[in-house]
């Protein structure tokens, strides 16, 4: 008759990683993979290996993106010293008040100066807002007026 053996217990110091541990592991292991990639490619004329799964289409150079981006890396041919321009578009005021300060209307707030914050872009809405309510169409919100002490 076979005796069967239990294994030694391991202590939970000795079995555990935290999160961040695991986290630097595995991009430790993905940089090393990729420098020795990038190594290679530099040393040799031969074009890259085929990708296993035809199907899929994704080069070598894809899959090196991908995981550089997994990491945080820039992708490959990525220029690191332009900025990109921003795409960011001014909001418009959906009025002037009578000094010519651009404002627009939140329902829960009223109205305000800052142009990010309107209606349907609060994020603190009171019960009853109204996503549809403007500086002409108030829709009995708030009559709070929110302007600068200049």
């Amino acid at each position: 008759k076979k005796t069967q053996e239990t294994p030694p217990a391991t202590t939970t110091g000795e079995a555990m990683y935290t999160a961040n541990q695991v986290q630097e592991i595995v991009q430790n292991e993905l940089t090393a993979m990729l420098n020795s990639i990038e190594h290679e490619k530099e040393n040799t004329t031969a074009p890259p290996p085929l990708v296993a799964n035809a199907t899929a289409g994704l080069t070598a150079a894809d899959i090196t993106n991908i995981i550089n981006a997994a990491i945080g890396k820039k992708p490959l041919g990525h220029n690191n010293h332009k900025r990109e321009k921003s795409t960011r578009v001014q909001p418009k005021a959906q009025a002037l008040l009578k000094d010519g300060t651009p404002v627009t209307y939140c329902w829960s707030h009223g109205v305000t100066r800052n142009l990010s914050h309107n209606s349907c872009t609060c994020t603190r809405r009171k019960d009853g807002h109204q996503d549809k309510a403007t500086y002409d169409k108030r829709m009995n919100g708030s009559d709070n007026v929110y302007t600068s002490s200049k």
